[in-house]
């Protein structure tokens, strides 16, 4: 028999999925569960506010599951005092007694004759098996308010996993929220081949420059072009003059510029060629006099207008420098910007929210996701195969986070469908 998970033993005890008559610790004292308790899903115990009569004595406090007794040690818990409040330690094997901290000996339940081992088979072939997500077959007989119900935790999830990776990079930029959104935006406007030289050109290019010289597109093509290393050679009479203005901004402003090889040139669509999407994104500071007001407040129309740049002249017959191409539109297409919304505007609202304490931006966020059409993707059309429709991008980003954090972790017992079926 392969060893029992202590997330399925944690699932029993929550849901009282054993065998309660005559309950005894393995010393002979009797126990009648109160309060099972709230599953903490942080550092501690496993449960916590937990209510049990041992004898005739009644107790509040934690609740600590292990497989085995010994893992009580393994795991360290005798030198940590947030164990000291354990009043009952459940194990599927009692193997030996236990101390906390402070000395004292919590009373042990072994539940190893009272769950159904049938039960855990089916636990087990369910999360080993080889779809796409365990529960594809039993989808169609979850109602839809289980699923808006699962989609409602997972956007939650979602935006603060993503919160905390801005709130990290505010914290390096020291708190300035304008840097924070510069280099989130370039990053996204890189995609994923492109985002880290797209990062190194935010943190080299001073906003305060781009700033002084946000009244003339042409002053900053130059400067973003010529930072990201493309005003060399070859050269022709527009690159020329954008490298002449660079010359003369990099000598006033004692700038350092990138070497261009660092940029990856494909697999990359021409309309998405670096030097497109970097004269794009000056042509935004350009038009722009506060991105991040704008993506904290504006509405999603306001953004649009915004952020609907099309490149003209020189750019309608050229994706880079001193290379004539067959002309082609350069606008950031509708996709695009409400990519850069979903990953940017959402995620900066209900980051701002976290560090300001003001939950109007995480309704904010949430809200703008509900606005925005839903995205399309292998993730989303899996999905959709299986029975499950995204109605907008919240839905869609909701999805991506059940198929990515749970569902291909096989974390069945956090998932309300999960533990629904296997109920």
């Amino acid at each position: 028999m392969k060893r029992i998970p202590e997330e399925y033993i944690h699932y029993i005890w929550q849901y009282g999925l054993y065998d309660q008559v005559g309950l005894r610790t393995t010393e002979g004292l009797e126990i009648e569960i109160l309060k099972r308790g709230f599953h903490n899903s942080q550092s501690g115990p496993d449960f916590t506010d937990v209510r049990l009569k041992l004898g005739e004595q009644e107790w509040v406090g934690h609740v600590e599951i292990h497989y085995r007794s010994k893992d009580w040690y393994d795991h360290g818990h005798q030198y940590d005092p947030a164990y000291n409040n354990v009043i009952l330690h459940v194990v599927l094997t009692h193997d030996i007694e236990v101390r906390t901290q402070s000395g004292g000996v919590p009373p042990t339940l072994s539940l190893a004759q009272r769950f159904s081992i049938d039960h855990f088979r089916h636990y087990d072939s369910f999360i080993t098996s080889k779809t796409w997500v365990p529960c594809e077959k039993e989808m169609a007989q979850i109602g839809r308010l289980k699923v808006i119900d699962v989609l409602d935790r997972m956007i939650s999830e979602r935006l603060e996993q993503k919160s905390q990776r801005f709130l990290e990079e505010l914290e390096r930029c020291q708190g300035n929220w304008e840097q924070v959104v510069f280099m989130s935006l370039a990053m996204a406007m890189g995609a994923k081949v492109n985002a880290e030289p797209f990062r190194v050109l935010t943190l080299i290019t001073p906003l305060e420059v781009i700033k002084k010289h946000r009244d003339d597109p042409f002053i900053l093509e130059a400067l973003f072009l010529g930072q990201a290393g493309f005003l060399t050679e070859p050269m022709d009479d527009h690159a020329r003059r954008l490298s002449k203005e660079y010359d003369f901004l990099k000598h006033k402003y004692g700038l350092q510029a990138m070497t261009k090889v660092t940029w990856k040139l494909a697999p990359v669509r021409p309309a998405s060629a670096p030097q497109v999407r970097i004269v794009q994104l000056s042509r935004l500071f350009h038009g722009t006099a506060n991105l991040f007001s704008l993506l904290l407040e504006g509405s999603l129309k306001d953004m649009h207008d915004a952020f609907d740049i099309n490149l003209d002249g020189y750019w309608q017959d050229h994706h880079s420098l001193a290379k004539p191409s067959k002309p082609q539109i350069k606008r950031i297409g509708q996709d695009v910007r409400n990519s850069l919304f979903i990953n940017v505007a959402a995620v900066l609202r209900f980051s701002y929210a976290i560090q300001q304490e003001k939950q109007l931006f995480k309704d904010s966020a949430v809200s703008l996701l509900e606005t925005i059409p839903s995205e399309e993707n292998t993730i989303i059309r899996k999905w959709r195969e299986i029975g499950v429709q995204a109605e907008n991008a919240m839905d869609s980003q909701a999805l991506i986070q059940l198929k990515r954090e749970h569902c291909d972790k096989r974390k069945c017992l956090t998932c309300s469908i999960g533990k629904e079926i296997l109920k």
